[in-house]
């Protein structure tokens, strides 16, 4: 009896997210790269049997336009990334090392998203949230150690990963909507995970 509901009840696929923070040579972050890994459904629905062997596509030309037709997509939704710098929200450059690849029947997105300015961790907290604004897809860091990785970060940085904690009104919501419903483009927000940054001060 509930496996009927559960289907209808959004989200409907799920993404494991790994996060490396890129910081430079001057301890300030300058990138996300970005490793999203669907699930097996959605990644049959998303390459229509496209498959890789040893690392490299059958069809390169496809992948290709499946890779580009993904990441016009995104740009749409800025990526489903939001970063903000204190109180400030970051724009983002074009995207970098864009690729697709499979781990077994998952479909593996990857690229990095370079932030149109640099920002400093030590300034103000720097907080990340990846999320599909419409909830269609849940999409949660990895449950691996690796998940989030500071890259080049100096010693005092560090990294918190505060779990969504939506009110009952918008988990009733969400189990509301099926297929062909949509909440717009603010549901999503409400049941993303929020990772911030902090970096100490020089004293």
């Amino acid at each position: 009896m509930a496996a009927p509901s559960q289907a209808m009840a959004h989200p409907h696929a799920s993404i494991d997210v790994g996060v490396q923070v890129r910081f430079d040579s001057s301890a300030r972050i300058v990138a996300l790269r970005m490793t999203w890994l669907f699930d097996e459904i959605y990644s049959a629905y998303v390459t229509q049997g496209l498959t890789f062997s040893g690392g490299e596509a059958i069809d390169a030309q496809r992948s290709g336009r499946i890779l580009a037709g993904m990441m016009k997509n995104l740009a749409r939704f800025h990526y489903m990334t939001r970063v903000e710098a204190g109180t400030e929200a970051m724009d983002f450059g074009i995207p970098t090392e864009t690729a697709i690849d499979f781990k077994g029947r998952r479909l593996e997105l990857s690229f990095t998203l370079p932030f149109a300015t640099p920002v400093s961790a030590r300034e103000a907290p720097v907080t990340y949230s990846v999320y599909d604004p419409t909830y269609y897809i849940e999409m949660l860091h990895a449950e691996d150690a690796g998940a989030i990785r500071l890259a080049n970060a100096p010693a005092d940085c560090r990294y918190t990963l505060q779990p969504p904690q939506p009110d009952p009104a918008r988990v009733r919501e969400a189990a509301a909507l099926d297929r062909t419903q949509s909440a717009g483009n603010g549901l999503g927000a409400f049941f993303a995970e929020r990772v911030t940054i902090r970096c100490d001060r020089p004293r």
